[in-house]
This record gives structure tokens, C-alpha cells and sequence, in this order.
């Protein structure tokens, strides 16, 4: 499976910790989304898309991997995940 993230927080494949990626995540959410409350170390903003209702659709390959960790993770589709990565170069 092709990854293009070295790391990401919080780990959608594995379970892997890195805290200063995730702090990093946690000030950056406090800045782009000033107010809104973020569960650590889940990294899950509750009724962030309430107005937003999505339809599911079919993935194929990794994309398959990345959406059942999503649905594991945050099954309620008004949630969202706050993610945090160091991009692979």
C-alpha cells in the first residue's frame, strides 16, 4: 500500500504515537477552529459537519483501508477527524 504521509496523528493503520505531532495537531486545530472542542488523544471535533450529510460510496484499494478506519473511528458522519501529518518526500 502506498503511503504518502510519514507520519499522521492520529494513526488511521497502525498505532503508533508520536505526542509531538500530536500537540502540534491539537494547537493547530485551536487555531483554525477557534472554540471548538477537540477529544485527545482521539483528535475527534463532534457535530463539526452537522449540516453536511454524506453519502457513502464504494472505495477501492488503500482507499478501502482508510475508509474503514474512518468508520471505526468516527462512525457518525457530522464528526470530524482532525489530522495532523509529516508529508513523505
Amino acid at each position: 500500500m502506498p503511503r504518502f504521509a510519514k507520519e499522521l496523528r492520529p494513526p488511521l493503520l497502525d498505532d503508533a504515537q508520536d505526542a509531538a505531532l500530536q500537540a502540534a495537531g491539537v494547537e493547530m486545530c485551536s487555531l483554525l477552529y477557534p472554540g471548538k472542542s477537540l477529544e485527545i488523544p482521539s483528535m475527534i471535533m463532534r457535530g463539526a459537519y452537522g449540516h453536511i450529510k454524506h453519502h457513502r460510496q464504494a472505495y477501492h484499494g488503500s482507499a478501502s483501508l482508510v475508509d474503514a478506519a474512518m468508520q471505526r473511528m468516527i462512525p457518525d458522519s457530522a464528526d470530524a477527524l482532525f489530522s495532523v501529518g509529516i508529508a513523505r518526500v
